[in-house]
């Protein structure tokens, strides 16, 4: 019991970290961006890194098989693969479509599996790997074709304007439910802790 708050608070500290970063990043880190390397791409290649870390981390610590965790850790050498491969193809100062596709698809991918894990085991839905799973499949598989689609198209303004709308209502659906999952969790702890104190 002390070994899953503890790993629960883990998982909640790199939530958080990833929250505040996208707010740093929104608001200044894509800014400064600008300002020093004339272009705000550097900014979004960084994210996509900091961002595929903390959800393959947060996925693989709420996987309990060692057979899908190796599976999870084998297949986020594709990503890295993909970095490499767009750097070698196309400028640091364009869209990281390659890259950011690949992510959108591996963690799909990755939240089959710990719907898989919890459906299999028989965990309740509104848990928090499950809530957590759905708010990245509404988040990632909303936003997979525009990523796709941004590395030809990030220049015209229309098309812009339009992704900051949809990556950011994306966004805040997938922080709600992620919000949730976390309530959901805390609220199953304290029934679970409360019930083991009677016994």
């Amino acid at each position: 019991m002390l070994l899953f708050q503890r790993n629960k608070t883990i998982l909640v500290g790199v939530l958080f970290f990833y929250c505040s970063y996208s707010i740093l990043s929104d608001l200044f880190i894509n800014k400064l961006s600008l300002k020093f390397f004339e272009s705000e791409f550097y900014a979004y290649r960084l994210f996509t890194v900091i961002e595929f870390l903390c959800f393959s981390f947060i996925i693989y610590k709420s996987l309990s098989s060692i057979r899908l965790r190796k599976i999870l850790i084998f297949s986020s050498l594709f990503f890295f693969l993909s970095i490499i491969i767009d750097l070698l193809t196309n400028s640091i100062e364009n869209f990281d479509s390659l890259p950011t596709g690949v992510e959108s698809i591996l963690i799909l991918f990755y939240c089959i599996l710990t719907l898989y894990e919890q459906i299999s085991t028989g965990k309740p839905l509104y848990s928090f790997p499950v809530l957590f799973a759905f708010s990245l499949i509404l988040f990632f598989a909303g936003t997979f074709f525009l990523f796709i689609m941004s590395q030809n198209n990030f220049e015209n303004e229309e098309f812009s304007n339009l992704y900051d709308y949809i990556v950011a209502i994306s966004k805040i659906l997938m922080t709600l439910l992620m919000s949730v999952g976390i309530l959901a969790s805390r609220k199953t702890e304290t029934q679970n802790n409360r019930t083991f104190q009677k016994t």
